[in-house]
């Protein structure tokens, strides 16, 4: 399915903001994912893909013309918001 997104979107000349949120949640939902099942256990590069999925819904929401706003939630490992 990520790959038919993909090449949907490239078909497009100016890309549906739907598309953004929805490849990001799908990358989301797969890292999250990997990081539940440890077979993502490398704590530098979940940090950093968790940023990059983050300032990617970030900035849609900053260039999005709506009421609707995005927070980015901090936290710790103890937390009940936490999959793990």
């Amino acid at each position: 399915m990520c790959k038919l997104i993909a090449e949907t979107s490239k078909m497009i000349q100016i890309p549906d903001p739907t598309f953004i949120v929805q490849e990001t949640m799908v990358a989301y939902a797969s890292f999250n994912a990997s990081v539940i099942a440890g077979s993502c256990f490398d704590l530098k590069f979940i940090v950093t893909r968790a940023l990059e999925l983050d300032n990617v819904l970030q900035g849609f929401f900053a260039n999005a013309h709506s009421r609707r706003g995005y927070e980015t939630v901090f936290t710790g490992v103890d937390s009940d918001n936490y999959g793990g």
